[in-house]
């Protein structure tokens, strides 16, 4: 119980909620900025820090985008940002920070988010890197 209302504390004091709500919208407003230069970014969807993009083949079709989803994830993790697929259709990268996440941290992940997109939308991305995560 004790642990629970210091983490109760924490969030009062430090005003983490509100910290959620302002990185989320410029985290989110980041991701929609991107998506004017990566076709694949279907929509962006989420409520405070809790963030996903979708990839899609095309906007017109929206014909979800897997394999690109699983390319951008690893390639994220190659450049230092931890995100993970999700949805029914696996085509969804979905974030999830920790709420003390800065701004500054949040522009460090979009750029890295807007390189991996670049280099996997340009077929930079060597797939036989996925082979040991086939089934996953």
């Amino acid at each position: 119980c004790a642990a629970g209302l210091a983490t109760f504390d924490v969030l009062r004091d430090e005003d983490l909620p509100a910290n959620a709500a302002a990185v989320g919208a410029h985290l989110r407003s980041g991701l929609r900025e991107l998506a004017r230069t990566h076709p694949s970014i279907g929509d962006v969807r989420g409520m405070g820090l809790m963030l996903g993009f979708e990839l899609v083949e095309d906007r017109e079709s929206k014909a979800p985008a897997a394999r690109l989803a699983a390319q951008v994830v690893y390639r994220c993790f190659e450049l230092g940002l931890l995100v993970i697929y999700c949805g029914l259709l696996a085509n969804v990268i979905e974030m999830t920070p920790a709420l003390t996440l800065t701004t500054a941290d949040a522009d460090a992940a979009l750029a890295i988010i807007d390189h991996a997109l670049a280099d996997c939308e340009a077929g930079r991305f060597d797939d036989a890197k996925l082979a040991p995560y086939a089934g996953w």
